[in-house]
């Protein structure tokens, strides 16, 4: 009798171990609708690259439009119970993959002195003569610190469960984001 419950017990841990956790069933299930959702984020990349993903009202204002699309609804419901559990989903990986992607590109610099770096270059570019490239510099440099500055604002936000999830999938998820602007 204590071989049969020891045996039911593996099972059960075997069981346990080897059954997806929901984020990564959200993530497969995103995964394998995206050439379905694709078409419907083609005209909004603008949006999206202005904007950045650093911003959780981002996701909201993406699919603000998208939520009464019958279309979309329909197509993201063969997958997922709602709509809102979606646009759940999207928003975790698309904010945790950006973490994860600026995270690697800072490697292992800190926000805080890229940004005092940065403060430094636009002292520099007061000297600049070219209004036009001194303007499309200050730009890009102003751009940059707002999203170190949204990088440092987000750390509190992150799930390490989803970093190592969407860092598991980032080979697919790297295709997924390159189709947005392909």
């Amino acid at each position: 009798m204590k071989k049969i419950k020891r045996v039911v017990f593996v099972m059960v841990i075997f069981l346990v171990g080897c059954a997806l956790s929901q984020e990564e069933k959200e993530v497969k299930q995103f995964l394998s609708l995206w050439n379905e959702v694709r078409p419907f984020y083609t005209n909004k990349v603008g949006f999206i690259a202005s904007t950045g993903f650093f911003n959780p009202a981002i996701m909201g204002a993406l699919h603000q439009d998208l939520e009464t699309n019958h279309v979309f609804v329909a197509i993201v419901t063969q997958k997922f119970s709602s709509v809102e559990e979606y646009i759940n989903t999207f928003s975790n990986i698309t904010l945790h993959y950006a973490y994860l992607s600026f995270s690697e590109s800072l490697a292992d610099r800190s926000p805080e002195v890229l940004i005092r770096e940065i403060d430094d270059i636009l002292k520099q570019l007061e000297t600049e003569t070219n209004a036009f490239e001194k303007e499309k510099r200050i730009q890009t440099a102003l751009l940059l610190q707002k999203r170190l500055r949204e990088y440092q604002a987000l750390e509190g936000q992150i799930s390490p469960r989803w970093v190592k999830l969407v860092y598991r999938y980032s080979e697919d998820l790297g295709k997924v984001y390159r189709s947005l602007i392909q």
